[in-house]
């Protein structure tokens, strides 16, 4: 379990920004003279694995640098266009990938915008999982994504990560390992890859033993901050491949198994009186917040235990 960090911070002296950026996994600097209405505002969390920063700069800036990680950036207001070793567009509304190395020049003004830090060991491993090739390289076409639907996934995914900074759900390990998983397996899929290849056939025996090995560590581990991605890779198979064992052997995903098995564990809490309460039991299992647990609980066993809690009006 990795540790969560926090920054929020606020500034109009352009030094201080860039010292802040470093702060943010990166290595940037503002012009010296970014404008009179220059002020800029950081709140960042995360840990090792995924980091979500919510930005807004003001005034007409200049800034040019690199991440350390993989950087999704998703501009939801303002003028922003960007330039990344020569390949040019504008983002506003339109997410760009920033791979380590990558050096981004960028003229902005008065722009809002989330950004997902992912780390690149983490990102490949989820990339070899769901294309169930261990040679994969991370190797992206474009810092575009593949079409306009592409990005508007990215886009709202940006913005409810950005939410969970600001409500503070983001805090809850569970809650954070899952959105590393939404998150990273959505940068796979929706910016084009290089060198990936067909899934080699497989057998009803392969079907059972990912289903039964999948299982098995999710009974096992399901209050721990694990993702879709150590699911597949403790059942010896891609995303696509634990997806079908899973559906084909109890009518439903891996993730919707999880889902369950939590539920069930936070059913067994909430009769035996250890959780104090509804909000206590969400949390403990990975739960953006109570009334969202509240509904898959009542929709997963119906409302009586839940009423009985001490705070049944969620």
């Amino acid at each position: 379990m990795t540790e969560l960090t926090t920054l929020r911070s606020a500034t109009t002296d352009p030094h201080e920004a860039d010292m802040l950026l470093r702060a943010a996994n990166g290595r940037f600097a503002f012009a010296q003279e970014p404008g009179r209405e220059f002020a800029f505002r950081v709140e960042q969390q995360g840990d090792s694995d995924l980091q979500v920063g919510r930005y807004s700069i003001g005034g007409d800036w200049i800034s040019e640098g690199e991440f350390d990680q993989f950087c999704v950036a998703t501009v939801l207001g303002g003028d922003y266009e960007w330039d990344i070793d020569g390949e040019r567009d504008f983002a506003f509304r339109a997410p760009f990938l920033l791979k380590p190395g990558d050096t981004l020049y960028c003229h902005a003004q008065n722009v809002r915008m989330v950004n997902l830090y992912l780390s690149a060991d983490r990102l490949l491993e989820v990339a070899r999982t769901t294309s169930g090739d261990d040679s994969l390289v991370l190797a992206f076409d474009s810092p575009r994504p593949i079409s306009a639907a592409h990005a508007g996934y990215l886009l709202t995914a940006a913005k409810v990560a950005g939410e969970f900074v600001t409500s503070g759900t983001i805090e809850n390990d569970l809650v954070r390992a899952s959105l590393f998983h939404r998150l990273a397996l959505a940068t796979v899929k929706c910016f084009r890859m290089t060198g990936e290849r067909e899934e080699r056939p497989v057998t009803p025996a392969d079907v059972h033993r990912r289903f039964r090995r999948g299982l098995r560590f999710i009974e096992d581990n399901a209050s721990l901050p694990i993702t879709l991605g150590d699911i597949a890779q403790a059942a010896g198979g891609s995303l696509a491949q634990l997806d079908i064992a899973f559906r084909e052997h109890i009518g439903m995903g891996a993730s919707a198994c999880l889902r369950r098995v939590r539920l069930g564990a936070a059913r067994d809490e909430l009769r035996a009186g250890r959780a104090d309460g509804v909000e206590t039991a969400a949390a403990r299992w990975g739960f953006a917040d109570a009334e969202r647990f509240a509904r898959a609980y009542r929709a997963e066993f119906g409302g009586d235990d839940l009423l009985r809690s001490p705070d049944a009006e969620v």
